[in-house]
């Protein structure tokens, strides 16, 4: 190579053309820019997740790329330039002496592309400060020299330097035990899929017409597209399967394996652990495990119950089996908590509340599940209308992103879809605004419900565990 790279990638590329990625690991802009430079053009327009995904590589100077096959390691020592974004009031900086948009006040023009630049992402990088321009002649002849641009290259990496440590011959953050995910991101999404295909006819509804059966059918069609789209935005999810859709479709169950995402556990049949006694719920649960083990070869570390509902033994069960959390509660809506057991309901006195145990609770509600707004369901005993609108659903799961990110920091939002509902293609792209809509928040990531439980064991340790 007789000159160095240089590659300026327009700002509609997606996360996985820019760090890389892929069912089969390909190098994406930062490796191709290996030992040059890498030009981001109007760096706001890029969305949160695309700068924040260049923190650890401009650290590291290698980026990392792990799937279920393995893991894969891309070569990315690159120099990064940026450009600014051009406003109604224009450019973020005139080099005028006009402050830049960052210096805004709020609500005034350019104040929402500042806040596009805040974020992780944003420390690895120099503070600067606008002022008046300096008079020439500067420097020699009117120009730089080493003398000059030396000491001004010196004082932008002082105050980065108490930042690191080194740890065994190698520089990396100086966080504290459970501080660096819970605490260095302002919000988190879980995408989480149940994929439930025949098993919920059949099982709870008890279908036998061939019509409703299909239904479950298309949750196979559901599930590719859905791993197409995150594939495409290098997104982690997590999927409930219930064991008999691994027993009935074990190819897409190892599908999702292969793709690198978690998955749950969802019972057999989809049964109801309220309608269980403790022999049938015990069996339903192992039975579920052996299914999953014979599709995909895993052991899930979480748990869903179908239709959301525990049996007062549930709770005991799991932590028998080594679950480390369950997500079927609502005592909360955007931050984990611990389940408890021994709960007394009284209706002549107060409820009493159990201890808790050893079982994250990641809360879900019923208005960020897709079921009931989009299913149309009619049996002799029910009738559930469904098919909203998906630009109504759409409007009610961004409102909750929004109210968590401006009022609880560091919150987590779980957002539960079923392949045969959400499959469909106008709710696939209602599904893709949606990701498009949070991604464009600085500080946000996306995580699987076991990486949040992980953190919050960590940053969150019971008394006397």
């Amino acid at each position: 190579m007789r000159e160095r790279p240089f590659r300026a990638p327009h700002h509609a590329t997606s996360f996985v053309g820019l760090v890389g990625g892929g069912a089969w690991p390909r190098p994406g802009e930062i490796s191709l820019a290996h030992r040059g430079v890498l030009f981001l053009d109007e760096l706001p327009e890029f969305g949160g997740a695309l700068p924040e995904g260049l923190r650890q590589p401009l650290e590291d100077r290698r980026v990392t790329l792990a799937r279920a096959a393995g893991t894969l390691g891309f070569p990315a020592n690159f120099a990064l330039a940026k450009g600014p974004r051009w406003t109604r009031s224009g450019p973020a900086y005139s080099g005028g002496g006009a402050r830049g948009e960052q210096d805004r006040a709020p609500g005034r023009p350019g104040a929402a592309a500042g806040r596009h630049r805040d974020g992780p992402a944003r420390s690895r990088r120099p503070r600067r400060r606008h002022g008046a321009r300096l008079p020439p002649p500067f420097g020699v002849n009117g120009r730089d020299c080493t003398s000059t641009v030396g000491p001004r290259g010196s004082g932008g990496r002082a105050p980065h330097t108490g930042r690191l440590k080194t740890v065994r011959g190698s520089t990396v953050p100086h966080r504290r035990p459970g501080e660096e995910r819970m605490t260095s991101n302002r919000a988190t999404v879980c995408l989480t899929f149940d994929f439930d295909a025949i098993s919920i006819w059949i099982g709870p509804y008890a279908a036998t017409s061939p019509s409703m059966i299909s239904r479950g059918e298309f949750g196979v069609v559901g599930v590719e597209r859905i791993l197409r789209l995150l594939d495409h935005h290098g997104l982690p999810a997590t999927f409930f399967v219930t064991g008999h859709t691994a027993d009935t479709y074990p190819d897409a169950v190892r599908a999702i394996a292969a793709a690198g995402h978690e998955i749950g556990h969802h019972g057999y049949l989809h049964e109801n652990p309220a309608a269980l006694d403790p022999g049938q719920e015990r069996a339903v649960l192992l039975r579920g495990f052996e299914a999953l083990d014979r599709a995909a070869g895993v052991r899930p570390v979480g748990y869903r119950s179908p239709a959301w509902d525990n049996s007062p033994r549930t709770v005991e069960l799991l932590l028998e089996h080594g679950f480390s959390y369950e997500s079927s509660l609502m005592g909360k809506d955007y931050e984990p908590y611990w389940c408890r057991v021994g709960d007394v309901i009284q209706a002549d006195g107060p409820y009493l509340f159990g201890p808790e145990v050893d079982l994250v609770e990641l809360p879900v509600s019923w208005m960020l599940d897709d079921f009931p707004h989009f299913e149309y369901i009619r049996l002799a005993n029910r009738l559930s209308p469904g098919l909203s609108a998906a630009s109504k659903v759409e409007e009610i799961w961004r409102d909750e992103f929004d109210y968590m990110y401006r009022d609880t920091p560091g919150g987590v939002l779980t957002l539960t879809m079923h392949p045969q509902v959400i499959g469909r293609g106008h709710r696939m792209l209602m599904l893709e605004r949606v990701v498009d809509h949070v991604a464009g928040h600085d500080g946000v990531r996306f995580a699987t419900l076991a990486t949040v439980a992980e953190e919050f064991r960590a940053a969150h340790p019971r008394p006397g565990s």
